[in-house]
C-alpha cells in the first residue's frame, strides 16, 4: 500500500519538509532512501498540492546529485585506474525556508559521504579505500557511518526549483546530523536544530540571507546521557529527529531517541519566550501514548485550518523500517512510508495529545470515524507488537502498519486521509478509484 501522486506514481519524500507557500504546501524529502550496503542515490523530490489530502503534483528531483559541489573524496592512493565512479552523496531531512529579505528559497539538509569512505588523520577522504585501515597502524580515523557530519545550502527562485548549490560547511564548527528548520510565525526568526555528531542537541540563530548561523543560542542538555567512549566517561546526546512549532507564547519541540531507524517513544518539550535564546526546557513527556509513536519517527509539524477556520497541528512522521516494502525482497529501509497525524493544544498536564487515527479530512479532523477495520500497530495493545516486540526478532511482520493517500474528485472539503493498517496488498473497497488509489 502506497501513497500516490496525481499520476498514480509512488510519492517518495521521506524525512520531509513542508512549506506553505501562495496556498500551496510543497513537501519535500528525500526521493529515495537507501542501505549503506546499496548505492546511494538520494536527491530532493518535491511535490506540491492545494491540500494536505492531495492530489499531489510531483515536480521531480528538485536538487540532484550533480548539483552537489562539496569536494568529493579521492580516489584510492596508487589505483587510479581502478576506481569505481563516486557513490553519491547522503542526502538526508531536506527542509526549506522562503527568505522574504533576499527573496530566496533556501534548502538545507544533511550532508554526508557514503559507507567505504575512509578519513585519514590529515583531514583528506578516499572512497573504497577500507584497506589503508587494514593494516595496523595505518593513518585512518574512521571507516563507517556517517563521516562528513554537514549540511549542505541550496537556493531557488521558486519553491519548486531547481534549486542550486550554495555551501556545504558545518554549522557553528559543530558536526551536524539529523537537522530541522523553524521559521517563527510571530517575527519570521528562523533557526536551525541539530543533532550534533551525538554530542549535544543545539539550536542556532540563521543568518539574515539563511545561507549560515549566527552562533549556538540554546542546547536541550536533559537530552544528554552519561556513557563510557574509549574507556573514559562521556555524555551522549539521546535526542535526534525533531520538529518544532510554536502555540500561544511557547515553542515546542519533538524529539526522537537515537535508536537508528526503529521507531520509539517520542518525547515533547516546551519552553517559554519571545526567542529561543537561553531557552530551558519542560519535559512534558510523550503526548503519543505509544511505545512506538505509531511506528513513527518525527520529521515536521505543519499548521492547518478547518473548513470552519480553526487551527490545528499536523504531525509529519515516517516509519522508516515497519511499512511493507514494494519489493519484498529488499530491505525494508526502501519500503519506508508516511504517519501523517492532525492534533490540537489542550489545557491539562500534557498539553497535548496525538491521537492515532486511521482516516481523517484535513477539513475537519477530529470528527468521529468508523471503527479501524484493522487494529493493528495502533501503538497500544496488540499494536506494540508490530514495534518493539518486533524489532528484538528483526524479522519483517506479517503484518504492519503503514498509510496511504485517498483522495476523491469531490470538492477538497470532501477529501480523506487514510492511515491503513492491512497486511501488504491489502485494499479497502469503498467507492472507485482515483489514479490507481482506493476513494471514500
Amino acid at each position: 500500500m502506497t501513497w500516490l501522486d496525481e499520476a498514480g506514481a509512488p510519492i517518495e519524500a521521506h524525512g520531509a519538509g513542508m512549506l506553505q507557500h501562495n496556498g500551496r504546501y510543497y513537501w519535500f524529502g528525500e526521493e529515495k532512501k537507501r542501505t549503506f550496503v546499496r548505492r546511494f542515490v538520494e536527491t530532493v523530490a518535491c511535490y506540491s498540492a492545494s491540500s494536505l489530502a492531495g492530489p499531489w503534483r510531483n515536480h521531480g528531483r528538485v536538487l540532484a546529485q550533480e548539483e552537489i559541489r562539496h569536494p568529493k573524496p579521492r580516489p584510492q592512493p596508487n589505483r587510479p585506474t581502478k576506481q569505481p565512479r563516486f557513490g553519491g552523496w547522503v542526502v538526508q531531512r531536506p527542509k526549506v525556508l522562503y527568505n522574504r529579505q533576499t527573496r530566496k528559497f533556501v534548502m538545507w539538509f544533511h550532508l554526508d559521504l557514503p559507507r567505504g569512505t575512509v578519513e585519514r588523520h590529515d583531514g583528506t577522504y578516499y572512497q573504497n579505500a577500507q584497506s589503508l585501515c587494514d593494516k595496523a597502524g595505518a593513518p585512518c580515523a574512521k571507516l563507517m557511518g556517517y563521516q562528513l557530519r554537514s549540511v549542505g545550502v541550496a537556493t531557488a527562485d521558486r519553491p519548486e526549483g531547481p534549486y542550486v548549490w550554495e555551501r556545504g560547511f558545518r554549522p557553528d564548527g559543530q558536526g551536524s546530523l539529523d537537522l530541522n528548520l523553524f521559521q517563527d510565525p510571530t517575527d519570521g526568526q528562523a533557526y536551525l536544530i541539530r543533532d550534533c555528531s551525538h554530542k549535544l542537541l543545539a539550536i542556532s540563530r540563521l543568518t539574515p540571507d539563511y545561507l549560515g548561523t549566527a552562533g549556538i543560542i540554546a542546547t536541550l542538555p536533559q537530552c544528554l546521557e552519561r556513557t563510557v567512549k574509549h574507556g573514559r566517561p562521556a555524555l551522549k546526546n539521546r535526542c535526534e529527529g525533531m520538529a518544532m512549532f510554536r502555540h500561544s507564547g511557547y515553542f515546542y519541540l519533538f524529539t526522537s531517541l537515537a535508536t537508528g531507524w526503529w521507531p520509539n517513544a517520542v518525547t515533547l518539550w516546551r519552553t517559554a519566550g519571545k526567542s529561543l535564546d537561553n531557552a530551558t526546557w519542560l519535559n512534558l513527556g510523550n503526548p503519543t501514548g505509544s511505545r512506538t509513536s505509531f511506528n513513527s519517527q518525527p520529521t515536521y509539524v505543519v499548521q492547518a485550518t478547518t473548513a470552519r477556520g480553526e487551527p490545528y497541528f499536523v504531525y509529519l512522521g515516517d516509519n522508516w523500517m515497519l511499512c511493507p516494502s514494494r519489493d519484498s525482497a529488499g530491505p525494508a529501509l526502501e519500503g519506508a512510508c508516511y504517519i501523517w497525524l492532525p492534533f490540537r493544544m489542550r489545557a491539562g498536564e500534557s498539553e497535548l495529545e496525538v491521537d492515532y487515527r486511521w482516516r481523517w479530512r484535513p477539513s475537519d479532523p477530529f470528527a468521529p470515524v468508523p471503527r479501524d477495520p484493522n487494529p493493528i500497530c495502533r501503538g497500544q495493545g496488540n499494536g506494540e507488537a508490530c514495534g518493539a516486540e518486533q524489532k528484538k526478532r528483526k524479522r519483517r511482520p506479517k503484518r504492519k502498519e503503514h498509510t496511504r493517500w485517498v483522495s476523491s474528485r469531490r470538492a477538497a472539503s470532501q477529501q480523506t486521509i487514510r492511515t491503513l493498517n492491512a497486511t501488504p496488498g491489502g485494499t479497502l473497497t469503498s467507492g472507485g478509484s482515483w489514479k490507481g488509489a482506493t476513494v471514500g
